[in-house]
């Protein structure tokens, strides 16, 4: 589970990048780069548009890529006013494409570009909580019938996941905070790990933060939903509480916007009793992986 963190974002010259551009897709344009976790994200500004090419870790199976790219394909045909970008496939017509770097094959695949600007640090505000909660109930229904035989794998922040972690909290230097999240992650193993196994589940964006979202310059509306990395198929219920989690945080009021989110979204989407029991515990190991994960990286990197 830790390839993708260990490796770098891949490397390409400008040169390289434009090639891959035109040989496969047919673009060409001015090129800017983007920031990426993983990846290697480069704005295309052409005469057909502005388009984003994503060049995936080397890390990253192809059907990790081909997964994100297809969920685009099926968002677009059942909700097409969801604001998600736009997959262009390549002039062979193929969903992701394969290219070489440095001896390395990478998945290459190219989206259209959404405007917006994502609120990563930033308050949330209760209008923004709440069409937060709703523009996430939106994109699990549009995602409810979707299937891929990559759906079921399991990475590093799927909630699944999060147990293995009892192994990383070392890397967290405070002591009490280490306490703090071992305790997290051992409650979550007896109590609600297993009740998982009965709550409704289907494919799940699973880090629906404001990282992820693009809002407008009102700071209130959202545009756009991108980054599709770390999608799974997992709970409901976990897909909520990653959403509360990321909202909650910078605000003198967590409870209040946790509260106004689940409300949103329970309006488009209703919740079973035992899906709202488990968010406050899932909301809790979300915050113990973010510990844990980036003091493992500080450690390492």
């Amino acid at each position: 589970m830790t390839s993708l963190l260990e490796l770098p974002v891949p490397e390409a010259s400008a040169e390289e990048i434009r090639a891959i551009a035109a040989e496969h897709f047919g673009l060409t344009g001015d090129l800017t780069r983007l920031d990426g976790e993983r990846d290697l994200n480069v704005l295309i500004e052409s005469e057909d548009g502005r388009f984003v090419l994503k060049i995936a870790n080397s890390a990253e199976a192809s059907e990790a890529s081909d997964l994100q790219a297809a969920a685009l394909e099926h968002i677009a045909a059942v909700d097409p006013c969801l604001p998600v970008p736009r997959l262009r496939r390549s002039l062979d017509g193929r969903r992701v494409d394969r290219v070489s770097l440095d001896g390395l094959d990478h998945g290459v695949r190219v989206v259209s570009f959404l405007e917006g600007t994502t609120n990563w640090p930033g308050t949330t505000t209760p209008r923004l909580s709440a069409a937060t909660g709703s523009m996430l109930a939106r994109l699990q229904r549009a995602l409810a019938g979707f299937f891929h035989p990559a759906g079921g794998r399991t990475i590093l922040w799927d909630a699944r996941s999060a147990v293995g972690l009892l192994d990383w909290v070392e890397a967290i230097d405070d002591r009490s905070t280490r306490t703090a999240v071992t305790s997290v992650l051992e409650r979550f193993a007896d109590r609600t790990q297993p009740a998982l196994a009965h709550l409704p589940a289907q494919p799940i964006h699973n880090d629906f933060h404001r990282g992820n979202l693009l809002i407008d310059r009102d700071g209130q509306t959202i545009l756009g939903i991108i980054d599709f990395g770390d999608l799974v198929h997992g709970t409901r219920a976990q897909d909520v509480a990653v959403a509360c989690s990321y909202a909650m945080l910078e605000t003198p009021d967590p409870l209040g916007v946790i509260a106004r989110l689940i409300t949103a979204f329970t309006d488009v989407t209703p919740l079973r009793q035992e899906e709202l029991d488990s968010i406050g515990e899932l909301i809790g190991v979300r915050l113990a992986q973010s510990l844990t994960i980036g003091s493992w990286r500080a450690a390492r990197h």
